[in-house]
Order: C-alpha cells, then structure tokens, then sequence
C-alpha cells in the first residue's frame, strides 16, 4: 500500500477578489485565511466549491496552501464564504505534508478533503462532518455524534496540530488532539485508498463507508498507540467495505432472528455461492452444499457493482436452470449491505422458502472462503455446476 502523508488541518483564510457567475456582482470582495492538515498540508489546492461538485474548477475561487498549510483565497464575496463548502485537492507527487519532516518527501497518492461552508479549518476529521450533513444532519448532531466517538473535549473544526502542542489546554485534553491527529492521518489514508481504488467512486460514497468505520478506527488507534500510519490503513481498510475486496467467492448461509440475536437455519440450507470477479462480472451457483446435498442445478452470471455499501447485480443469463423450474435469469437486485467485517457481508433481512420454513423472515450472511473457482464448483456435483 502506498504511504499516505497528512491530516488536514483547516484554519482557512480567503482573501482576493475573484468574480463567479452566482454572486450579485455588487457585493463587495473579501478574503478568508485557514489552514490545511493530515498534517500541515504544503503545495495543496484549495477552493471554494461553488457547484458542490467536489472538484476545484477552473472558474473556482482558489489558493495554494503554504508552510503550515496555511492558504488565502482571494477575490470572494462574503455569500460565497457563508454558502459553499471548502475542498482541498491534495497532490500526488506535488503536495507535502509536513509530517513527513522532509519537504522531499511528496504524497504518493491523491486525495480530496473537504469542509463545511465557513469552515476555517480543513482536515480528514471535517470531511468526515461535511458527510454528516449533507446526509441530512444538522451540523450540532454532526459534531455531536463524532464527540460521541473522539471524545466529548474534541472538536472537529479545532486545528488539531497546534492543539495538541498549546499550553492553554490541560494534559488530558493535549493527548484526545494527539489521538485525534493519528486518527486524521489513517482517514487520509482510507479516503487516498478508496478514490484511487475506484475511479468511479467519488468523494461522498468513500466517505459513507469510512464513517462506518470510525468507532473500530479510535479503536485501533488507542490499542495500538505506536503502530505507524500505514499499518492502522492497512488493517482498518480490509474491514471497509470495497470493490477490491468484495472480489472473490462467498458462500451465503441463512439466518433466523431468536431472542433478539442471529441463529444459524438449523435445515442446514446454503444460500448458493457467489463468484464476484474483478472486471464486475459473476456467478451466481444457486444449491451448493457445503454437505453435498439437496443440490439445484443452478448457474446465474451477473454484472455488478458497489456503491458505497449498495450493491447492485445484474442477472444477465442462466445455465442449466430449467431442470430446477427456473426458465430465465432473476430480477436485478439493488441492496444495501448492513454490515461488513471483512470475510463476512450481511444482506438485508427478506422472506424465502428455504430448509424447514415454508415462509420466515430470513437473513443471509455471507463469508468469504479461499477456495478455487473450481473447488467451490466441485463441491456441488449436480451438472451444469
């Protein structure tokens, strides 16, 4: 994995007088100063995001960031400022972070943060706020709900490089910015992984699927105080739900709800075999057993894709499947996966005929196995699979 430098840190300042085309041309122009960090980001881009498209366009108000990522807009109108949100474009093979204590030392991949409209501080930490909200939250539940996790003496707009070092603040208060720092440079790392491991995938989707995983990320980081950067990306990333890692064979089993807790189907049914291969194509073997029995000679090839946590497939033909009373391929499917743990994906609860149930409210979960293509093929002996 590619070594990932940085933490935004925001106290953004823009100054300049830059016109765009939906501001009242009568107001007049200010500027506004901040800063950038994973760690003090230099030689990053930063702008203010009029069309909210995550991306610094040419007509775009935007700076460079300098020592101590400090940058200054210039050209921009008070309603400008107050409205749209801040992005910051980090570099691959231009943008140092000051972490790395050698400004030879470039970041290898790029990578976006962002922050809410106003913010005078960008980091991987607002990025994370700015999901938040334009999922509907308001920025007090936003703030309060990474508090929740962080710590209640953590602010999320707190430029948390000079926070850890201010002399204003008590010892206890010093360590939760320190932890929050290392926190902010594995969430750079996340967001770098996500972006350039799916060209599709944009700013927004990478983010739902880290913020899903900030609990287990402080987690980490409090248990393994000393790990380097890359080591906490490494392990936090394998539990993210991603195309690169969803790639493979997965065997469903099904699950039924008793005493508020999953029991595994006690008719011992497997819910198929799924071969999802890394061009987005995949099977579907409908009846394999892991006992060998009962099996349906059933062969479904699929298209899919991975939207955050959505999953969307695609059935586009059928082997051998009129045997089982299956005379074309299934409707599309388009879920949305509750959880995720790196060799086990769970599927929204649905009602099916399987094992003992004629009708039930199942679960199905399924777990990534290290067989062969061929193996999980040779375990069901019925034709055509």
């Amino acid at each position: 994995m590619k070594a990932v430098y940085g933490i935004l840190l925001g106290s953004m300042a823009l100054s300049g007088c830059i016109e765009s085309d939906d501001s009242d041309s009568s107001e007049s122009t200010t500027s506004f100063n901040g800063k950038v960090a994973d760690g003090y980001l230099v030689n990053a881009k930063v702008c203010l995001d009029l069309n909210a498209n995550n991306s610094c366009d040419d007509n775009e108000p935007y700076a460079t960031s300098s020592a101590g990522g400090a940058f200054s807009l210039s050209g921009v109108t008070q309603s400008q400022i107050d409205t749209n949100p801040i992005l910051v474009e980090v570099l691959a093979g231009e943008t140092y972070d000051e972490d790395a204590g050698d400004p030879a030392i470039k970041i290898e991949t790029a990578y976006k943060l962002s922050a809410p409209a106003g913010s005078e501080f960008v980091s991987p930490i607002t990025t994370i706020l700015k999901n938040k909200m334009d999922n509907g939250k308001t920025q007090q539940t936003s703030i309060d709900e990474i508090k929740a996790i962080l710590g209640d003496g953590f602010n999320p707009a707190r430029d948390y490089v000079a926070a850890k070092a201010s002399n204003e603040l008590t010892t206890e208060e010093r360590a939760l910015y320190e932890k929050g720092h290392k926190i902010a440079q594995a969430i750079a790392g996340l967001i770098a992984n996500r972006l350039n491991s799916n060209e599709e995938q944009g700013l927004d989707d990478a983010i739902d699927t880290i913020e899903d995983q900030l609990q287990s990320l402080k987690d980490y980081v409090e248990q393994n105080p000393n790990s380097p950067t890359d080591e906490v990306v490494e392990s936090i990333d394998a539990n993210i739900l991603s195309a690169s890692n969803l790639a493979g064979i997965w065997v469903g089993s099904y699950f039924v709800e008793e005493n508020g807790s999953l029991v595994l189907d006690t008719s011992g049914a497997i819910a198929g075999a799924y071969i999802f291969n890394n061009d987005g194509t995949g099977t579907f073997l409908d009846g394999y057993e892991a006992d060998n029995v009962n099996c349906v000679d059933v062969e479904m090839e699929f298209n899919w894709s991975l939207v955050g946590m959505t999953l969307n497939l695609t059935y586009t033909g059928i082997e051998n499947g009129i045997e089982a009373g299956i005379d074309g391929p299934a409707d599309p499917e388009s879920l949305v996966l509750s959880h995720f743990t790196g060799d086990k994906v769970r599927f929204p609860s649905e009602e099916v005929e399987t094992g003992q149930y004629t009708s039930a409210i199942l679960t199905k979960i399924l777990t990534k196995i290290s067989s062969t293509e061929s193996e999980t093929r040779s375990v069901c002996s019925a034709p055509g699979i």
